[in-house]
């Protein structure tokens, strides 16, 4: 990774994605996930102030479900 950031112009973001398998979780962990994907998909396309108070608005819903 260091040799992957040397790289990067000053400041540049490097971000990493881990993907692994599902074959040992339940299947409404699969479609949890699916469905996470799908809204993340629509929602990065989306232009930057509207993402933005679209993700604002989930991490409210969601850390207030949560807490």
């Amino acid at each position: 990774m260091e040799s992957c950031v040397r790289l990067l112009k000053p400041n540049a973001p490097f971000l990493v994605y881990l993907y692994y398998r599902f074959y040992n979780k339940p299947l409404w962990f699969k479609v949890v996930w699916y469905l996470s994907n799908a809204l993340r998909f629509v929602v990065s396309k989306t232009p930057k102030p509207a993402r933005t108070t679209i993700i604002d608005v989930l991490a409210g819903f969601i850390c207030y479900s949560l807490a």
